[in-house]
């Protein structure tokens, strides 16, 4: 009868289960089962926390990606090859259909308030351009596959 079984159990308020002492302990089969259950609470508790460190560990990704603007498609365009690589360990695809085609995703990504480092915009490709550097530097001129190249003013 799992009222008898869960009659020497009660839950603290960590919802771990404590084992209170009864009068009935003699039986061996019923302290079997209540050893189970104690172990397979445990065993629940430990998977929960692995999934949600899974899941912060995947949302810090998926926001550091999406940037300061909080667009993950446009921030998936501009990452670089080795946040592209982290965040697909989480699956690319799953996020991006997360982030844009459900509710909970499009809401998450508007509001949540994890720290986002600032983008910098990357050089321009090839022409003549202005590239501000991280430093305040500045350099006016011409590039080539994203590097400066030809003439050129750097202040």
């Amino acid at each position: 009868n799992a009222e008898a079984l869960l009659s020497g159990l009660a839950l603290s308020p960590s919802s771990s289960p404590v084992v209170h002492e009864r009068d009935d302990d003699d039986d061996p089969k019923e302290s079997r089962r209540m050893l189970q259950l104690v172990s397979w609470q445990g065993a629940v508790d430990t998977s929960r926390a692995a999934f949600h460190g899974y899941w912060d560990r995947m949302l810090q990704q998926a926001a550091i990606v999406a940037g300061p603007e909080r667009d993950l498609a446009e921030g998936l365009a501009l990452a670089g090859r080795d946040a592209k690589h982290e965040l697909s360990r989480y699956g690319t695809d799953f996020l991006e259909h997360w982030c844009s085609r459900t509710a909970s995703g499009a809401a998450w990504l508007r509001s949540h308030r994890l720290p986002v480092p600032e983008r910098r915009p990357r050089p321009p490709r090839d022409g003549a351009g202005v590239y501000r550097f991280a430093n305040t530097d500045e350099y006016r001129g011409e590039f080539r596959r994203g590097a400066r190249h030809g003439q050129g003013v750097y202040t």
